[in-house]
């Protein structure tokens, strides 16, 4: 475990008993935004809006209706809708308009989950809410939503978010820390460009590691084959 020593007076700037901010990782991170070329802007000077999930929910069932988006519904691919446990109908969900989503929300998770995504875009038309786990952001017109989402999901973008984080069991972010959370902010075209390449390469992958798993099943057909047709 890192040992850090960090005077009284920092904390009390800090505000809250918060030694995460300065630990190597963080001053690091810190590091990073600096050299880098382009601007960077507190995330609340980017969106327009942003909403969290509602806690006490009335209604709520494990049958068809209007999907209550978790954090298992954030995934590397995006929003995986179908991963949605929870349903509330329709009426409801019109009670619930604030946390109802729309594409290109960007949804973010509240509760910090090592190796997990924190983020990712909402692509669908599809209706859907959100559990209090969620939060959503609606950003203005100089940020690409993908781009955000990729910030969130690095390794820079995730140390930043541990720093404002509350709890050491369970970690979590409340929306005014999140919104205090810097962002570096490229021109729109490049931000845009770096989403593709990174896209580009992400269904690469996807497209290897399908391969690969139809190898392995043609391996071990090939071995039952063989053991099969020798007795």
């Amino acid at each position: 475990m890192e040992k850090t020593k960090v005077k009284l007076s920092e904390l009390q700037t800090e505000k809250r008993w918060n030694f995460s901010v300065f630990s190597s990782a963080s001053q690091k991170a810190h590091e990073a935004l600096n050299k880098l070329r382009y601007p960077v802007l507190l995330l609340k000077e980017i969106v327009k809006k942003t909403e969290r999930g509602f806690s006490e929910i009335q209604k709520i069932t494990s049958a068809e209706g209007i999907p209550l988006l978790s954090l298992e519904c954030i995934k590397p691919e995006g929003v995986v809708i179908r991963n949605a446990n929870k349903f509330i109908s329709l009426e409801e969900h019109r009670k619930l308009y604030k946390s109802a989503v729309k594409r290109n929300d960007i949804l973010v998770a509240l509760s910090i989950r090592p190796n997990m995504n924190i983020s990712a875009v909402y692509e669908s038309d599809y209706p859907a809410n959100l559990t209090s786990y969620l939060a959503k952001l609606e950003l203005n017109e100089r940020v690409y939503p993908h781009y955000l989402s990729l910030f969130l999901n690095s390794s820079l973008g995730k140390e930043l978010i541990q720093q404002k984080a509350i709890g050491s069991i369970r970690p979590s972010i409340n929306i005014s820390h999140l919104l205090e959370l810097p962002v570096p902010l490229p021109p729109l075209h490049e931000q845009k460009i770096l989403v593709e390449a990174v896209q580009n390469k992400q269904i690469k992958a996807l497209e290897l590691q399908k391969e690969a798993v139809k190898l392995i099943e043609e391996a071990s057909q090939l071995i039952e084959t063989f053991f099969t047709n020798k007795q």
